[in-house]
């Protein structure tokens, strides 16, 4: 039976930096899927009030988000997530997951999106991100038919500024691991039941000349998170020409990030093995039977 069977409605949170805003300014790249509602305010206009707040349908070629971003974005919400105001930029992966789902199940998907470029784990575990998520998830539970309790998918794309800064990989995973509870606390993430996506940092990006092989923040959640964790693998996607920081991808690799994704979330993420040495041996447990991990 697929995850999906019985529902009538599929709720996704998508978290992350500017790779997860995706500026594109290339129309017709994603697809028009009208059975995709974007959690967002009326027109699109910035500044924008939470109170006029709701699920919509927002074409991905709508540009007035994508315009006025970076002339408004710092000066209004510096520190802050930016709720769903940026889907008129094209090449973005959560539409693309929101796309790919609502094709492959036949389900109307609803995507509730906080995103801030430059922003680092900590902002999402405990600063003014999370702040915002506080402020407006439960309200776009609520606005879903049906009012599920909790998301059934997390996607979230963090760690390239963690990694500039550089945060630690155990310091990434901790601040991961309090979103995680902090999402688990209110209700909005179900264990062993909502599924988990992270997006991948370009491979090629100045970052794996600076930690070559070190950094493993997104491996420790991968291994250590008790949930079904799919990891959406960057290779051959493509950079945008003269970026000054080589960390974003054109709209058609952000596209063809979030289609990766949607067609992991669509054969039902596996929970992973977790490998560890005791004595010298390593073990292997996890599957259906049983994990180990600290989350």
């Amino acid at each position: 039976m697929a995850w999906w069977d019985g529902k009538t409605a599929i709720s996704i949170c998508a978290l992350g930096d500017s790779n997860m805003n995706a500026i594109g300014y290339q129309f017709g790249v994603q697809q028009n899927i009208a059975s995709v509602n974007h959690y967002c305010s009326a027109t699109g206009q910035v500044p924008y009030s939470e109170e006029n707040m709701g699920w919509r349908h927002i074409s991905p070629d709508s540009d007035s988000r994508a315009l006025t971003e970076f002339a408004s974005y710092a000066a209004l919400f510096p520190n802050t997530g930016y709720v769903g105001q940026l889907f008129g930029s094209n090449g973005a992966p959560a539409i693309e997951i929101a796309n790919t789902l609502a094709v492959g199940t036949g389900i109307d998907t609803y995507l509730y999106q906080v995103a801030s470029p430059g922003m680092t784990s900590v902002q999402f575990s405990s600063g003014a991100c999370w702040d915002t998520v506080e402020r407006t998830a439960q309200d776009a539970l609520d606005g879903i038919p049906g009012s599920p309790n909790y998301f059934d998918i997390v996607v979230t794309n963090l760690c390239g500024n963690d990694m500039f800064t550089p945060i630690t990989d155990d310091n990434f995973y901790n601040n991961m691991r309090l979103m995680r509870q902090n999402m688990i606390d209110a209700g909005w993430w179900l264990p062993g039941t909502t599924q988990f996506v992270m997006l991948e940092m370009p491979r090629i990006a100045s970052t794996a000349s600076q930690f070559p092989l070190v950094w493993k923040g997104l491996d420790f959640m991968q291994t250590r998170f008790n949930d079904r964790v799919g990891r959406a693998n960057s290779i051959g996607l493509v950079i945008i020409e003269g970026d000054p920081i080589p960390v974003h991808f054109t709209a058609e690799s952000n596209t063809e990030l979030g289609r990766r994704a949607g067609e992991l979330l669509l054969a039902y993420i596996p929970k992973q093995q977790a490998v560890f040495t005791v004595g010298g041996v390593r073990l292997s447990l996890g599957g259906e039977k049983l994990r180990v991990n600290s989350a």
